[in-house]
């Protein structure tokens, strides 16, 4: 029996350091938020679609609770296997699209509180199609009874670099056809302050306003860190990178291992990952070593372009989805 034949992938990751990043601008934006107070505003809440419920904001859900809402799933291309034909991608996105709703269904019916009822969609901001469909959600929701001189005001908000000022972007170049309005990076933390409010829809009053990404003060689970780091929602260096690395590897290990075949067999031990990638990427220096930050930092790179599996990192069932809940209200109970 060959190695990859007999491989047997980790099925836990001991992972016991609880942290968070909340620096001074997200406290003042959650501040800023619970301000809102104009019943014709709408949220567009930003989520990463490779952690949809790790990326999800319980500190901000009693403020959205009322609000207006529509949940944004981003990314959703790097979710997605890319060998898929067209069609199949369709198909596997109109999937997702189903599972989030179930997802956000399975969240307010287990909250045992009063929801506006809120839509769940997919999306990808490189991909004109989403924004369209978005921008018509929006216009639905923000042109319905307004009087002729009333504004109405359309807030991004989530998580750091989920991809809130990409969608900013896509919608006003679908809507008015105009350059990009808010500055966009691919590490979080780009926005700290509420941008300036830019038009949205030509012939009504409703203009959109990006906002900071927000943590949670704190996490409702360690391996929590763990997700958000590896894709790149929080400040890099709060967690090393050869841990993170390790982490993908377990994670790439349950899905298929294959993934990385391009690399190393199959292997449970990330120090000879680490290697085998130096080797084939010609990373090792005269004397046949190797820098492990380095190696892990293009790994790191590598799986967020999605040139290294595109996958969910959470599940999305009702047992996990309940599970991640009855968290959230324990760390919310302990404030």
């Amino acid at each position: 029996m060959n190695r990859t034949m007999a491989f047997v992938a980790r099925k836990s990751f001991p992972y016991e350091k609880p942290s968070t990043w909340f620096p001074g601008h997200m406290h003042k934006t959650l501040k800023k938020l619970q301000s809102l107070s104009s019943k014709t505003d709408i949220l567009v809440e930003v989520r990463d679609a490779r952690i949809p419920l790790t990326s999800r904001n319980f500190a901000v859900e009693s403020i959205l609770r009322n609000k207006n809402r529509i949940i944004v799933y981003n990314k959703c291309d790097l979710a997605v296997p890319c060998e898929k034909s067209l069609s199949t991608f369709r198909d596997e996105m109109a999937h997702l699209q189903q599972s989030f709703q179930c997802m956000q269904d399975w969240c307010q019916q287990s909250q045992r509180v009063t929801f506006k009822t809120v839509d769940a969609s997919a999306y990808v901001s490189s991909i004109p199609l989403y924004a369209k469909k978005l921008l018509k959600r929006i216009r639905n929701m923000s042109v319905h009874g307004l009087t002729s001189n009333e504004r109405v005001h359309v807030y991004f908000v989530g998580m750091p670099n989920t991809g809130k000022s990409s969608i900013l972007n896509s919608l006003r170049h679908v809507s008015l056809r105009r350059s990009k309005a808010a500055i966009t990076g691919n590490h979080p933390g780009v926005t700290k302050h509420f941008s300036e409010v830019v038009r949205l829809l030509d012939d009504a009053e409703v203009f959109m306003l990006d906002t900071p990404g927000i943590m949670t003060p704190s996490i409702a689970a360690p391996e929590d860190m763990l997700k958000l780091s590896l894709v790149g929602c929080v400040k890099e260096g709060l967690i090393d990178s050869v841990t993170l690395v390790d982490y993908l590897l377990f994670r790439i290990n349950l899905v298929d291992p294959s993934i990385y075949s391009k690399w190393s067999l199959p292997t449970n031990d990330v120090d000879e990952f680490l290697e085998n990638v130096a080797q084939k990427t010609g990373k090792l220096s005269k004397g046949g070593g190797y820098n492990d930050s380095t190696v892990a930092a293009y790994i790191l790179q590598t799986y967020r372009s999605g040139k290294l599996g595109r996958f969910l990192l959470d599940p999305t069932d009702k047992p996990s989805v309940e599970l991640r809940l009855q968290r959230e209200l324990i760390k919310s109970q302990k404030k």
